[in-house]
C-alpha cells in the first residue's frame, strides 16, 4: 500500500463508517444530490465486515469513460471485506481498481444482468 493510500485508509477508519462522511469524502451523489447516505448506516452496518458481493447498477459519469465510480470507492471503503462490482451501459473499465470490477451491461436487458451474475458467481439458475 502506498503512503497516500495508507494515510487515506487511516482517515477513513477515523470516520468510523459514518456514511455521510464517506459519501462526502468520495464526492458521491449519495449525499449531496440524493441524501441516501444518512440511511445506509442503519441498513448496512450489520454487513460491514462480512465477505459480501455488492453490485451497484450505474457507475456515474454518463458516457465519459473517465468519469464516475465515486460510489464504488465509497462502498469499497465501507465494506473492507466485500467484492465491489459496478454495472454501466457505458464502458467504465478504466475506473476499475483493486477490489472493484466494472461490467458493461444494460440494466433493461435481463440476459445482460444474468450474464453479470454468472460472471460474479452468484447466479444459481
Amino acid at each position: 500500500m502506498h503512503r497516500d493510500e495508507a494515510r487515506e485508509q487511516r482517515g477513513l477508519k477515523m470516520m468510523d463508517g459514518v456514511r455521510v462522511q464517506l459519501a462526502t469524502h468520495f464526492q458521491t451523489d449519495k449525499w449531496g444530490t440524493h441524501r441516501y447516505a444518512q440511511h445506509y448506516q442503519r441498513h448496512f452496518e450489520h454487513l460491514r465486515h462480512q465477505p459480501i458481493n455488492l453490485l451497484e447498477i450505474g457507475v456515474g459519469g454518463y458516457s465519459n469513460p473517465a468519469k464516475g465510480g465515486h460510489s464504488l470507492r465509497m462502498w469499497k471503503a465501507y465494506f473492507p471485506r466485500a467484492h465491489i462490482f459496478g454495472v454501466d451501459i457505458h464502458d467504465k473499465s478504466r475506473l476499475e481498481e483493486e477490489g472493484v470490477k466494472i461490467f458493461r451491461a444494460d440494466q433493461s436487458d435481463p440476459q445482460s444482468l444474468l450474464d453479470v451474475a454468472d460472471e460474479i458467481g452468484v447466479n444459481d439458475g
